[in-house]
């Protein structure tokens, strides 16, 4: 149950430091807002559910007088409180370092590895993630940005089925026409591992794991650990409000192939974001 557009925002308040005329300066910033998975499950019989997200960063980084380098280093948290499937809620807290070199004023080249420790409602999926991650971006025009990266995710868990690795590429394409409004589509594929949810009798299970069992929609599931290729596609918008607030509204298709219980999502979002002025 990946959160690739929360992520993805935290990642963006990270990478504040490209704005900064030199120097140090603080990065603080949060998001609160609601998301719609029309397959929770990632079962046959799709279950959808709405989430609340929050999440919030705090740190600080440096720009050199030229602007060609840029480090941040941030203290991350992200949380997610499902409505109905609320064994599948957790809260993330981690870190993140961002470094950015621009060997010319069009191009940005940029690492993003990151740490954190998961803690569940359900305590089967807490455990440790890393998450590294490449980019190169490219800005033609004041008004346009194309970017590329590579990422690989790491997660350990106390039970292994939540025990994942995953990687992916991913293109993001940003058109900005107005200082305030700005448009993105996204593409990206990931292979590896993924959790899917079949549905079990109450009395009974896949494994025989009580514990891992959680109910949905009146229905009983237990996970499984699956090796997937993953399709998503994502569009949306991005308003920038006064005293550093923004509204992003989103939505993404998700596709995943495998051998066991193939799934396709769609997942609506809206987040209102905070960044210190």
């Amino acid at each position: 149950m990946g959160t690739p557009a929360l992520m993805g925002l935290l990642f963006l308040l990270a990478s504040g430091a490209s704005d900064e005329e030199g120097g140090l300066f603080p990065l603080v910033g949060g998001f609160a807002g609601v998301s719609w998975d029309s397959n929770v499950t990632r079962s046959e019989k799709p279950q959808g559910d709405v989430a609340l997200d929050v999440g919030a960063s705090g740190g600080g980084g440096w720009v050199s007088e030229d602007g060609a380098w840029g480090v941040s280093l941030l203290g991350l948290y992200r949380g997610r409180a499902w409505a109905t499937a609320i064994e599948l809620s957790t809260h993330v807290l981690g870190g993140s370092l961002l470094g950015t070199w621009s060997p010319l004023e069009w191009l940005a080249l940029g690492v993003a590895p990151s740490g954190g420790y998961t803690l569940g409602v359900d305590s089967s999926r807490n455990g440790p993630r890393l998450d590294a991650r490449g980019f190169v971006k490219v800005f033609p025009t004041e008004w346009l940005s194309v970017r590329a990266g590579y990422g690989y995710l790491w997660r350990d868990a106390v039970d292994a089925v939540f025990s994942t690795r995953t990687h992916d590429v991913s293109a993001l394409v940003v058109v900005r026409p107005l200082d305030w409004l700005g448009f993105n589509a996204s593409v990206g594929y990931a292979a590896g591992d993924d959790v899917v949810y079949q549905a079990t009798e109450a009395s009974g299970g896949l494994a025989g794991t009580r514990r891992r069992r959680f109910s949905a929609a009146g229905a009983s599931y237990e996970p499984l650990r699956v090796y997937a290729h993953t399709v998503s596609m994502s569009a949306g918008a991005e308003f920038l409000l006064p005293r550093g607030f923004s509204l992003s509204v989103d939505v993404a298709w998700v596709s995943s192939v495998n051998e066991v219980q193939p799934w396709t999502a769609w997942v609506p979002s809206a987040l209102v974001g905070w960044d210190l002025p």
